[in-house]
């Protein structure tokens, strides 16, 4: 059986301000060798925007269809994690990192299959791999530096890297799949090792993790709730199990600091709201009325430069909630438009960030007079 992607653009503006609103990644269940072939006009909804949607295939010079994630730096360069190497897109050509060995790095990369992407505060881009750990390029340099077998990251050397991020003093905080979280002093080139065993993380299979305003870590598992990281180095679940507390179950998750709130997505029981300092919880399923959310299975989750929160589901399409009137408009798969989303199978949310332009224009992509466009990558997969 031939599975088939195609890389997508989505570009979505507001018909009042003209401004952005989204990016997103979405994975779809298409035929084999058959691929979408998208026009630019508008896909509405009740009370949504409309979503014009482009393609940014292999046949354009991306090394590979399968996409992992995607990040835009400072500069506005976009950064594409793939299933061979990691691909650097100026609007108009790629340039292509991929190292099978080291006798083969190219710039000081290293890796082949891309897992995960993160700009730091000071601009520094990481970069995860499924087999060859963290690969670092420092800002203002041109070279990137393989982590791999640095002792500061041995602890994780096995294992693929789900997710990267910061927290407020500006350390380095790295998810694995089976090998729980690693933090990094950048300053004192220091890590600290956290699994089940040594520091109660609910699960080794670590997919997500943040640091709240108060400086709480945070870090979604595998299976039940979330684990947060106390004073004295251990973790502890955000909730106790049991009637009317929220299971959170899942294997794959995926967080979303919106103030004081964490919105967490679940492979398997929905979507939550819950409250950072509370720890009051709104579970949002397929059985919550209006507002249902019509997957078990929630895949990300943003927060739109209109307000509006942006829910991307396996199964249920693009869910869209406006919170101040309590109601959730839906974009699904239709047969007949070929502007509508391709599958109801959404991979992943990108946080929104608008598109500087490189050059006098984006052509590379689309290019309307007096708009300024927003990157979606959507996948199709079979």
């Amino acid at each position: 059986m031939l599975t088939l992607f195609t890389l997508s653009c989505l570009v979505c503006r507001s018909q009042e301000s003209g401004h952005p609103l989204l990016q997103l990644k979405n994975i779809s269940q298409v035929g084999i060798l058959v691929a979408f072939s998208v026009l630019c006009r508008p896909v509405l909804c009740q009370h949504s925007s409309p979503l014009y949607f482009d393609h940014l295939t292999i046949d354009h010079g991306l090394s590979h269809n399968t996409v992992f994630d995607l990040l835009q730096d400072q500069h506005g360069y976009i950064w594409i994690a793939t299933q061979n190497g990691l691909n650097k897109y100026n609007c108009y050509t790629f340039e292509v990192y991929l190292a099978n060995n080291r006798q083969q790095e190219y710039k000081g990369f290293l890796g082949k299959i891309i897992t995960a992407l993160h700009e730091d505060e000071a601009g520094n881009l990481w970069v995860g791999t499924k087999k060859f750990g963290l690969n670092v390029r420092w800002n203002g340099s041109d070279q990137f530096m393989n982590l791999h077998q640095a002792g500061a990251f041995t602890d994780i050397e096995a294992f693929e890297i789900s997710s990267i991020a910061n927290d407020q003093v500006g350390n380095i905080w790295i998810t694995t799949v089976g090998g729980g979280v690693l933090s990094y002093n950048r300053e004192t080139g220091q890590s600290r090792h956290y699994n089940q065993a040594n520091s109660g993380l609910g699960s080794d299979l670590a997919f997500d993790v943040l640091a709240d305003n108060n400086g709480f870590i945070w870090v979604a598992t595998a299976g039940t709730g979330l684990n947060i990281l106390q004073r004295n180095g251990q973790f502890a679940p955000s909730h106790e199990f049991g009637l009317g507390e929220p299971s959170m179950a899942g294997y794959r998750k995926k967080m979303l600091l919106d103030g004081n709130n964490i919105w967490l997505g679940t492979e398997g029981t929905g979507l939550y709201r819950i409250n950072t300092q509370s720890l009051e919880f709104v579970h949002f399923n397929q059985e919550t009325g209006g507002n249902a959310i019509h997957s078990s299975a929630v895949t990300d989750i943003l927060r739109g430069e209109d307000g509006l929160v942006y829910i991307a589901t396996d199964g249920g399409g693009l869910h869209v909630y406006d919170e101040e009137l309590e109601e959730i408009d839906r974009y699904t798969y239709q047969v007949e438009e070929s502007m509508a989303l391709n599958s109801n199978a959404l991979f992943r949310s990108i946080p929104s960030a608008y598109v500087r332009r490189l050059h006098s224009n984006i052509s590379g992509i689309r290019k309307q007079r007096n708009r300024t466009w927003e990157y979606v990558m959507t996948l199709s997969v079979e």
